[in-house]
């Protein structure tokens, strides 16, 4: 399975590599999947810190920067993941290989005929009935970590949006255009 991870960052060039870096190392990612997404203020610090990397300037914001990514990586399965992650621990306490995560979310997906899977990191025992689930109800994730298939459909479909409640329109969004997304709720916490 190929994929590429995205990373926006602002104003955190230690914390990237103290957390996320750091622990995309520990989990074998090459280097040449990463992709840091900066502001043009902050890209000769980022590049002089992570010259290995792939350091991108995109805009200024959140949702700004998902837009541009989307819109830079068209055709990519794409895994976005925040600058402050220092891991993943399953039920058991022992750390999660993402690269196992990330094959099995863009596996589920092709096999739902879906574009967008995350997780649920949850360590609420009504919740741990079972070690793992994956749905394509409506659910609720978390935007730590999730995967999007990114072919021209979507991105000529949808735009992550401003409102109170981004994730949700979002997600409503995905759902309307492709008529459900794959969540894999993986008991994380």
């Amino acid at each position: 399975m190929d994929y590429i991870i995205c990373i926006p960052t602002y104003d955190r060039v230690d914390m990237l590599g103290d957390k996320t870096l750091r622990f995309l190392n520990d989990c074998s990612i090459s280097r040449n999947k990463i992709f840091i997404y900066v502001i043009e203020e902050e890209f000769d610090i980022y590049k002089t810190k992570y010259n290995e990397y792939n350091i991108i300037i995109g805009l200024k914001g959140k949702l700004e920067q998902t837009n541009f990514i989307l819109e830079d990586k068209k055709g990519c399965n794409i895994v976005f993941i925040d600058d402050d992650v220092d891991y993943l621990l399953d039920t058991n306490g022992v750390v999660l290989q993402i690269d196992d995560l990330i094959i099995k979310g863009f596996s589920e997906c092709n096999k739902h005929n879906t574009k967008l899977w995350g997780i649920h990191p949850c360590d609420n025992p009504y919740f741990l009935k079972e070690s793992e689930v994956v749905s394509t109800t409506i659910k609720f994730i978390v935007g730590c970590l999730y995967g999007v298939i990114n072919d021209n459909l979507l991105t000529d479909k949808m735009t992550w949006v401003h409102s109170q409640g981004d994730d949700l329109a979002s997600v409503i969004n995905i759902i309307l255009n492709y008529g459900a997304f794959t969540l894999a709720i993986i008991h994380i916490f």
